[in-house]
């Protein structure tokens, strides 16, 4: 338990070591590549706004209260936001986001996911179903939310892992986002990238959000 707890706190002071490096690395790319301790590793883009610590808090906090108004057993105390970005253009509000996290604890290896993979469609639906819906039912209860559903569940991988991605449609006065999450089991830990994008600047964000995604790796 010691152990495990000395990595976690490596990883949180390996967090502050990856916002620097957003400003000292190389400026030939529009991406900036982070690494979290040395296990997790992501491309971000340099010109969204990055959330400071205090407001990761913030979000932590808000997503464990909309999860309990849900009637949800939600805990977040031990789920650490590792970064948080939003990217803006003409709207008062984000047009786009991005989140990673890291919870510890023991649960699927890249193995199984890997394994699911193999699974029918109608199998993976069947077990994910009653999430799905939960989810989407969490998402209409937050304020301003006219509708919420699901578009799609699969396993996805790029070059260097295995997740279980899940994308929802919901819409708000502001217009319609479409929102996506790779869960990442890690065997002793899960890695989460969850991110958005407002439905009518799809062309400027889905590609962003991809290479996001696709340059994901952890250990």
């Amino acid at each position: 338990m010691q152990r495990s707890s000395s990595k976690f706190l490596a990883l949180s002071f390996c967090t502050v070591w990856a916002f620097i490096s957003l400003n000292v690395l190389a400026q030939s790319s529009s991406f900036a590549k982070l690494q979290f301790g040395e296990t997790i590793f992501l491309e971000v883009p340099r010109n969204w706004t990055y959330l400071n610590e205090q407001i990761r808090q913030h979000l932590n906090t808000g997503s464990e209260a909309v999860g309990r108004l849900a009637g949800l057993p939600v805990a977040q105390n031990d789920n650490q936001i590792l970064l948080a970005a939003n990217a803006f253009t003409s709207f008062k509000t984000p047009s786009a986001t991005v989140r990673l996290s890291v919870r510890p604890g023991p649960g699927l290896t890249q193995a199984d996911v890997r394994e699911l993979a193999k699974y029918p469609k109608a199998e993976l639906d069947s077990v994910f179903g009653p999430i799905l819906t939960e989810t989407a039912r969490t998402l209409h209860s937050i304020e301003g939310v006219k509708y919420a559903k699901a578009l799609d569940l699969q396993v996805k991988s790029n070059r260097y892992i295995s997740c279980i991605f899940t994308e929802f449609e919901y819409a708000k006065p502001d217009g319609i986002s479409l929102s996506q999450t790779w869960l990442c089991p890690m065997g002793d830990k899960a890695v989460k990238l969850s991110t958005s994008y407002r439905k009518t600047e799809a062309t400027l964000f889905k590609p962003v959000i991809t290479h996001v995604w696709e340059s994901l790796r952890a250990k």
